[in-house]
C-alpha cells in the first residue's frame, strides 16, 4: 500500500480523501506553544465569526484535556499494558522473531518512504509521516516531520485521522521539527484501523495545504513491531528498565562494541536504527539484547544537516516504543559516544543502572543532560586541523561512528574504540557544555527528542549532571587525536591520559564480543 498524497497548490494535485467531508469531532484540539498566535478551529466551507469564536473557546478547554490524556498514557505505561503483548519464553533469535517487522520496514523504504516520495513531499512543503504508533491506551498517533519552513509548529494545517479531528501534541524542540498527532480516542486500535491521515489549512491561511495520506502500511509495521517485541513483557519492565537508541551509518563493528559496552554498564536493551542500506543484515552481530532496525530513509535538500532529519525521526520513534515497553529510561547517544559513570561513586558492575535507580530526575525536568568530553589518540596526527570548508561535513559525520580504529599513540592498532584514552588536560567539570546528550524519563510528557533536546508538555529541559559524575566520552575521529570541539585536534602537549573507562570494562566487552 502506498502513500496517497494530496496537495492542491503548487500544481501537486491528488485525490482528497472524501472522509474529510464527514462531521468533525470537535473535542479533538491542538495543544499549542507560546509562539503560535492563531488558535486551531474546525474548518467549515462557510464559517461565520460566531462559529469561529465558539470553536476557539472549545480549543482552550480541550487543550488541557489533551495534556491530561498524554499524562495518563505515560502513567499507564508503568502500570499495565493493553496492546495485546504477551510474555514469550520461547528461545527464538531476534531475526526469526522479527523477520516480518524487518520486511515491513524494508517495504516502507521501497514504497511509502522511498527517496522519490520523500523528495516530492519535501518539494510540496507537506508533512512527511514516518510512523504510526499505538500507545498503551490503544490510541493511534501519527509521527511526521514538518517542512523546515514550519519551524516550531508554526504549521498552517489542521489534522484529521480517518476524517475525525485530531490533536496536535506540542513537540517544542530545537532542531528539525517533529509533529506528533493524537488521533481521536473513538478510533480504538483494538477494533479499528487507521486508514488516513489528512489535513486542511486553517481559516484565512495563505500557506496551508490540503493533503491525505494512506496510513495502512505504517499501521501494519507498528502492529508487527508490537508482535516482534512480545517477548519483552511490560510487566517485567516496571522496575527501572533502561533502553538506549542510536541512529547510525557506517562501521557496524563499532556499533556492536557500543551496544555491548552499554549493556555491560546496565542498559537492558539496545535499539540501533540502521540509516543505510540494510544489505541483508550483513555484519549485524546478534545478541538477544540488541535490536537492529532497517531505517534507510533520507532527506537530501535541507542543506548540510539533511542527514539529521531521519536521525531525529528514529530517535522520536524510539521514545514511543520505549514507553510502550514500559522502559523507565531511554538514553540517546551516538555510537561514537560512550556513557561514563564515576566508578568511585558507583562501584557496581552495572553503574548506570545503579545511578538511575537511585537518582530520580527533579519534577520540573524530563531528562538528564550529559556533557560530552572528546577522547582520542595521542598520535602524530593530533596536530591536524579541520578547515572551515570541512566544517559542515564533520557536523554531518557526527553520530555515524568514531571512525575505524586506527593508529593511535605509538601507532599501535586499536581493537576497540575505548582504547583511545586521551582527552584534553583540564578538569572535566570545566569543559564547555557542547554536544551534550540526554537520558529521558519516559514517564514524563516527552513526545519527541533530537540529538540534544527533548520536546513535549512541560518537560522541556534536561537536568545537567557534572561531568565527574556522569558524562559521555566522545570518540570523534579518534585516530586523528583529541577533538577540541572547534573543528581541529589538540596537539599532544595539551592532552592527558584518562583510561578509566577502558581499565574497568575492556575485558568484559572484548570477551562478550569474542575478540
Amino acid at each position: 500500500m502506498t502513500i496517497g498524497i494530496v496537495a492542491l497548490q503548487l500544481a501537486s494535485v491528488f485525490f482528497l480523501d472524501t472522509a474529510l467531508n464527514n462531521s468533525i469531532d470537535t473535542y479533538a484540539t491542538s495543544s499549542r506553544g507560546a509562539e503560535e498566535e492563531e488558535d486551531d478551529v474546525v474548518i467549515e466551507q462557510e464559517m461565520n465569526d460566531d462559529e469561529e469564536q465558539r470553536y476557539d473557546k472549545e480549543d482552550d478547554l480541550n487543550s488541557a484535556n489533551y495534556m491530561t490524556a498524554l499524562t495518563s498514557a505515560a502513567v499507564a505505561a508503568t502500570e499495565t499494558n493493553t496492546t495485546g503483548m504477551v510474555t514469550n519464553d520461547d528461545d527464538v533469535g531476534y531475526y526469526s522473531r522479527a523477520s516480518s517487522y524487518i520486511n515491513c520496514m524494508l517495504n516502507l523504504e521501497k514504497n511509502e518512504l522511498s527517496p522519490e516520495r520523500i523528495a516530492k513531499l519535501e518539494e510540496s512543503n507537506l508533512p512527511i509521516p514516518f510512523a504510526v504508533k499505538i500507545d498503551n491506551n490503544n490510541r493511534f498517533w501519527v509521527l511526521a516531520m514538518l517542512h523546515h519552513e514550519n519551524h516550531f509548529l508554526r504549521t498552517e494545517d489542521i489534522y484529521y485521522c480517518n476524517g475525525i479531528r485530531a490533536q496536535i501534541a506540542k513537540t517544542f524542540i530545537k532542531g528539525y521539527n517533529m509533529l506528533a498527532v493524537a488521533c481521536s480516542e473513538t478510533i480504538d486500535a483494538r477494533n479499528s484501523s487507521l486508514n488516513t491521515f489528512s489535513g486542511r489549512p486553517k481559516p484565512k491561511s495563505q500557506k496551508g495545504m490540503e493533503f491525505s495520506f494512506d496510513m495502512q502500511a505504517f499501521e501494519t509495521c507498528e502492529r508487527k513491531d508490537i508482535k516482534s517485541f512480545s517477548h519483552l513483557s511490560p510487566e517485567e519492565n516496571k522496575n527501572g528498565k533502561i533502553g538506549i537508541v542510536a541512529v547510525f551509518t557506517g562501521n557496524r563493528k563499532e556499533a556492536f562494541e557500543w551496544a555491548v559496552y552499554h549493556h555491560t554498564i546496565g542498559v537492558d536493551h539496545i535499539f540501533l536504527y540502521v540509516n543505510e542500506d540494510w544489505d541483508e543484515g550483513k555484519d549485524l552481530f546478534h545478541r538477544d539484547y540488541i535490536t537492529w532496525i532497517p531505517y534507510n530513509f533520507h532527506i537530501t535538500k535541507r542543506g548540510p544537516f539533511s542527514w539529521e532529519c531521519f536521525r531525529e525521526a528514529g530517535m522520536t520513534d524510539m521514545v514511543w516504543r520505549a514507553r510502550r515497553l514500559n522502559m523507565k529510561w531511554l538514553a540517546n547517544v551516538d555510537i561514537d559516544e560512550f556513557i561514563w559513570v564515576n566508578g568511585t561513586l558507583y562501584p557496581d558492575k552495572k553503574p548506570l543502572l545503579t545511578f538511575l535507580n537511585t537518582n530520580p530526575i527533579p519534577d520540573e525536568y524530563g531528562a538528564f543532560e550529559l556533557n560530552s568530553i572528546p577522547f582520542g589518540g595521542n598520535s602524530t596526527n593530533s596536530s591536524s586541523s579541520i578547515s572551515k570548508n570541512q566544517k559542515h561535513e564533520e557536523q554531518e559525520d557526527e553520530g555515524k561512528g568514531g571512525g575505524a580504529p586506527g593508529e593511535g599513540d605509538n601507532h599501535h592498532d586499536k581493537s576497540l574504540v575505548m582504547e583511545y584514552v586521551y582527552r584534553q588536560n583540564r578538569d572535566v567539570k570545566t569543559f564547555p557544555r557542547k554536544r551534550y546528550k540526554i537520558i529521558i524519563d519516559t514517564t514524563k510528557i516527552v513526545t519527541a527528542i533530537s540529538c540534544h533536546y527533548i520536546g513535549g508538555g512541560s518537560s522541556k529541559n534536561a537536568y545537567p549532571l557534572d561531568a565527574d559524575v556522569m558524562r559521555v566520552n566522545h570518540y570523534k575521529l579518534p585516530k586523528n587525536g583529541v577533538y577540541n570541539t572547534l573543528y581541529s585536534f589538540l596537539p599532544p602537549s595539551q592532552v592527558m591520559r584518562d583510561s578509566d573507562l577502558m581499565d574497568r570494562f575492556f575485558d568484559a566487552v572484548s570477551t562478550e564480543m569474542a575478540l
